[in-house]
């Protein structure tokens, strides 16, 4: 997959959560998505934007 900037790549995911640390134990519950790409024409001006949503 090509993400260099201006090539329109897209990365997508989904992340699940698993803490043993008393004050992030929420996070256990959670499973989130994330879409993420690149813009720009070059190094200097690439622009990372990325979005996360939490599933229910």
């Amino acid at each position: 997959m090509d993400t260099s900037p201006g090539s329109g790549g897209k990365i997508v995911g989904a992340c699940l959560f698993e803490t043993g640390a008393e004050h992030y134990r929420w996070l256990n519950k959670l499973q989130a998505v994330y879409r993420a790409g690149m813009t720009g024409q070059g190094t200097a001006d690439a622009l990372y934007h990325d979005e996360y949503f939490e599933l229910r």
